[in-house]
């Protein structure tokens, strides 16, 4: 299994604009090159993307569609105060991410 672990809404550090177009191109360039993703667990400012990020959520929705599973920790959800705004895929909690860390063969980190 192959696990796309999130762990924040931009790629590398620095400007926030640029780390939000770049992890963007990132998911877009993981489907394009056929990468079969199971399942995808966003953590911390990772939740944003399931709730609040257009492009992210429209990415999600066409790999959820595809059969990946989509969580968001749900704990984080409520610290953003985005429990009620999460458009695609379920709450997760910690111990479902522990269950698909253990399960995956592979883990792509952004």
């Amino acid at each position: 299994m192959k696990l796309l672990y999130i762990n924040s809404d931009t790629l590398g550090q620095g400007d926030n604009e640029l780390g939000e177009k770049l992890l963007i191109s990132y998911l877009k360039n993981l489907i394009s090159n056929n990468i079969q993703i199971h399942a995808v667990f966003c953590v911390n400012s990772g939740a944003l993307l399931t709730t609040v990020n257009k492009e992210a959520i429209e990415i999600f929705k066409g790999m959820n569609a595809k059969g990946t599973v989509i969580s968001t920790c749900g704990t984080c959800l409520e610290y953003y105060k985005l429990k009620d705004k999460l458009q695609v895929g379920e709450i997760g909690s910690m111990s479902l991410a522990i269950q698909l860390l253990k399960q995956a063969d592979k883990v792509y980190r952004p």
